[in-house]
């Protein structure tokens, strides 16, 4: 499919010698550049759904104002509730 972009010529010139030293195209740097946005898009988007179905099917249990990245920062492990794991840093199992 061909498309017609308005572009800065000055942009042009310098993309196409950045293309040509690194022996490719203008067309296919932008190719190339627009596949890897969408290509990270769905990364993203698979990684969202990972993510809900770990919290889905987590056995763990926070409170509704948990802030989760803040707990996963803090290592504060008095917060998790309902599970049993050895601390990292004295191998000792907590409740």
């Amino acid at each position: 499919m061909n498309i017609t972009l308005a572009i800065d010529e000055d942009l042009v010139q310098h993309s196409r010698n950045y293309a040509s030293r690194r022996g490719t195209t203008l067309n296919a740097l932008i190719r190339e550049h627009l596949q890897s946005l969408v290509d990270a898009e769905k990364r993203v988007a698979e990684a969202r759904k990972g993510m809900a179905r770990l919290m889905e099917s987590s056995i763990l249990e926070f409170d509704p104002d948990t802030d989760i990245k803040e707990l996963s920062r803090s290592r504060d492990t008095q917060r998790f509730h309902g599970h049993e794991h050895s601390d990292p840093r004295s191998g000792k199992q907590t409740a």
